[in-house]
């Protein structure tokens, strides 16, 4: 493994760590589908195919799967930092919302 793999990697288990210390703090919200959704779509491990593959029981139609495929795809593109803030936002949505 070079140098800039090891960089990698490392951003990518902390990316993880992220998402996991998130959904920790979001879960027992009372809204476990939206949590479920939620988790799912800032996951940065989780492949489109993935993704649509998981929410295909919620997608009514090809509209809404590309809406989804894009919205998802936004996400993927988002540094860590981004992804983090918008986390944070979305426990603060989700708690007010539910509880």
């Amino acid at each position: 493994m070079t140098r800039n793999d090891y960089r990698e990697a490392d951003a990518q288990h902390r990316s993880y760590r992220a998402v996991v210390t998130w959904q920790q703090r979001i879960s027992g919200s009372g809204c476990e589908l939206l949590e479920e959704v939620i988790y799912k779509t800032i996951d940065p491990t989780e492949s489109t195919t993935q993704y649509i593959d998981d929410l295909q029981p919620l997608i009514p139609g090809e509209v809404t799967e590309k809406a989804l495929t894009n919205l998802k795809q936004c996400f993927l593109d988002q540094d860590q930092e981004t992804l983090n803030l918008v986390s944070e936002m979305m426990v603060m949505a989700v708690t007010s919302s539910c509880s």
